[in-house]
């Protein structure tokens, strides 16, 4: 295990401060492996709250899953590796045909 995955698991926001500042001051700047943030169990808690929060929130997303489905058994199963990496990609894939589509 790396020095950078260490520093990840012990603070995933200290990390996305740092992507933040490094994507500010260069706008061109692509990330690699950034779903390790995404499917931090951490991460994922505080999505899932700021998506309660949200009265946007009643609309199913593109998964079709509604605020009132998120649970902490459903954020255990999204923050295993294999599932958060196939969701992501499942996501992206849907969004890219939307854009495809649209052109």
């Amino acid at each position: 295990m790396s020095t950078e995955e260490l520093d990840l698991m012990r603070d995933p926001f200290e990390e996305l401060g740092h992507l933040r500042k490094l994507a500010k001051a260069d706008p061109t700047k692509r990330f690699d492996m950034l779903y390790r943030l995404v499917c931090h169990p951490g991460v994922l808690a505080v999505a899932a709250e700021r998506v309660r929060q949200n009265t946007g929130g009643r609309t199913a997303g593109i998964d079709g899953q509604t605020r009132k489905q998120i649970n902490a058994e459903l954020l255990t199963h999204l923050a295993e590796p294999t599932n958060c990496a196939t969701r992501l990609w499942k996501s992206f894939s849907l969004s890219e045909r939307a854009k495809d589509s649209q052109s």
